[in-house]
């Protein structure tokens, strides 16, 4: 996240409104606070419509200051709730077991984004618990297509965070000694499918 997602926070498509009050916010000051000879427009001293301009300008100067803030807030507030988030998937991650480690090693095996699990195998009920793995889609993937089997995704924060070398021991050039071990330490309910060297 950058200075373009404060932006991106304050100018959302949500908040339309929020571009009008900036333009008379600029306007504004223009008219009432810049050189008179720069300002083409001019109020008699004491003129109702001056009183009345002026009110405006004020009125969508304060909304548009509270709406930068409410803006900024929300980005501080959701870059420490994600700092938070990850802080936590990767202590997490670190506590995962070999069993837990090799189910997920099969998305990187497979280079797919989702797979089909047995939903009653202990260690994938364990992952779903920990939030680790959730249901591909809201009614539980392919159950009812697939037996046993549900199809599966990786939490996407998770996702963000996993080093596949450090984290799963997945590396571009194994040795054989290091496929042999990966291919060894798949889970037991996989197909012998795969060459990984």
């Amino acid at each position: 996240m950058g200075i373009e997602e404060i932006f991106k926070g304050i100018f959302d498509i949500k908040k339309i409104p929020t571009k009008i009050f900036f333009v008379m916010f600029i306007v504004g000051t223009f008219i009432f606070y810049a050189p008179n000879n720069l300002v083409s427009i001019q109020f008699k001293n004491g003129s109702d419509l001056k009183i009345y301009v002026y009110i405006i300008y004020l009125v969508c100067s304060g909304i548009f200051v509270v709406n930068c803030v409410t803006g900024i807030f929300n980005y501080i507030k959701d870059l420490f709730l994600s700092r938070q988030i990850k802080k936590e998937y990767k202590n997490l991650l670190n506590n995962l077991d070999d069993y837990e480690r090799a189910v997920l090693r099969e998305f990187y095996l497979y280079n797919k984004n989702t797979l089909d699990f047995p939903y009653e195998d202990n260690i994938i009920k364990g992952l779903v618990d920990k939030k680790i793995l959730f249901f591909a889609s809201q009614f539980g993937g392919s159950i009812m297509l697939s037996g046993r089997n549900s199809t599966f995704k990786i939490n996407s924060y998770l996702k963000e965070i996993i080093d596949i070398k450090k984290d799963l021991g997945l590396t571009d050039n194994p040795n054989k000694r290091e496929a042999d071990y990966i291919l060894k330490n798949r889970p037991h309910w996989t197909e012998n499918d795969l060459q990984y060297i």
